[in-house]
């Protein structure tokens, strides 16, 4: 049994975070993308504008509102924007057969979807209303926009991500977001003069920690150009000329990333699929080198390890600032160090659990046998773990027998 629940959380909303980072540097870049540049000020006032127009549309606390965006600076402006309305957003991605986000838009009951004129073809017709990005606006009023009624218990958005359809979806809330931000800044740093990657698409938990890392630390997001090339030799470009310094890649990507100096890049975290132990030794020397477990059941990353003993596996590490982790019996008792057991993750990034699928959450969101707050929950994660001397977590197969864990590392 770990827990790693003793780091300040400070509850608040996303966009709190960020508003509050522009009155402190409202001059600093928040966004890189070709050359398109945009201050902290820029976005907050671009974000606010299209906050007024979502409102304007029936936007309201409670309810959902679509994004269908490519990475690019409208994105960030449409997630910061559904946030300052009082909605929590659902990133669809624009790649998706129109089958596929319609049954998404349908599962959610959104109300309305932010886009851009190019992409509304990928719609299913009629669907519900949509809000252009790139349709011209007024200036905000001097009146700015009105206070949003978002609280740090309402949702901030659902991913979906697994299946054919993407179902089900994983309800977040602001604090299980601040809470995470809180913890991953522990270990990576997203503060002035790092410029993160925005490697994954908007139906991606990773989106969490490129977009709202830096935009709440005083960092800049790094958004790849139109038809920028996202491998291989392409990625080791747009990674040197970006001086990006931070980065969350998959390890299939890092596998066939051609041998580059790349400098500026001080740290890589990867995680989501099998890691094979010559890409981390090819990978790790010179830089803040983490391998990720994560889970969006639980926000996004739970643990980290940095290696540090070249000759022994790899473990999935020790828990962020503000995650319980647990390896626990049938009956829910702490095994002993080095038995295996199930994975259970606890503490204040736990999300509320499945859109519309109570019997799912109550299966597999159950109460925390050794919180002293009612109502606490835990995750049960499914993947079969032992804790180590060390008091780092190692991931050792599924209970199932079948499916993948979070990550893995392949020796």
């Amino acid at each position: 049994m770990t827990s790693a629940h003793d780091h300040p959380i400070g509850w608040d909303t996303i966009h709190g975070l960020f508003e509050r980072q522009t009155a402190a540097t409202p001059e600093a870049v928040a966004v890189f993308h070709g050359r398109t540049v945009r201050t902290y000020a820029e976005l907050d006032e671009a974000a606010c504008r299209l906050a007024v127009r979502l409102r304007e549309r029936g936007a309201r606390r409670g309810g959902y509102v679509g994004v269908l965006l490519d990475r690019s600076p409208e994105l960030v402006v449409a997630l910061l924007a559904v946030l300052k309305s009082g909605a929590a957003y659902i990133g669809l991605e624009p790649s998706y057969p129109a089958r596929r986000l319609g049954a998404v838009l349908d599962d959610a009951g959104v109300a309305l979807v932010v886009t851009r004129t190019d992409l509304v073809g990928r719609l299913p017709a009629d669907v519900c209303p949509v809000v252009l990005v790139d349709e011209p606006v007024d200036s905000l009023s001097d009146d700015g926009l009105p206070p949003t009624c978002a609280r740090p218990e309402d949702l901030a958005f659902v991913m979906y991500t697994s299946g054919s359809t993407g179902r089900p979806g994983v309800m977040v809330e602001h604090r299980c977001v601040t809470a995470f931000l809180t913890g991953i800044g522990s270990r990576v740093c997203f503060g002035p003069g790092t410029w993160t990657l925005q490697f994954a698409g908007v139906t991606f938990d990773a989106t969490i920690g490129e977009i709202f890392g830096p935009l709440t630390s005083g960092g800049a997001v790094v958004l790849p150009s139109p038809g920028a090339e996202l491998i291989g030799p392409g990625l080791a470009r747009l990674l040197e000329q970006e001086r990006v310094t931070t980065a969350f890649l998959p390890p299939s990507v890092l596998a066939v990333l051609p041998d580059a100096e790349l400098p500026d890049l001080r740290t890589l975290v990867v995680g989501g699929e099998a890691v094979p132990l010559d890409v981390v030794k090819r990978w790790e020397r010179g830089r803040n080198f983490h391998l990720a477990y994560s889970s969006t059941e639980t926000t996004w990353i739970v643990t980290t390890s940095d290696r540090q003993q070249p000759d022994q596996p790899l473990p999935i590490g020790h828990p962020l600032p503000n995650v319980e982790a647990y390896v626990l019996d049938d009956d829910l008792w702490p095994v002993a160090c080095g038995t295996v057991g199930e994975l259970y993750l606890g503490g204040p990034t736990v999300s509320r659990g499945y859109l519309g699928r109570p019997a799912l959450t109550a299966e597999l969101f159950g109460p925390h046998p050794f919180a002293q707050q009612p109502g606490t929950r835990l995750y049960r994660t499914g993947d079969l773990a032992r804790v180590l001397p060390d008091g780092q977590f190692e991931v050792v197969g599924r209970t199932d027998d079948h499916g993948r864990s979070h990550v893995r590392v392949d020796l």
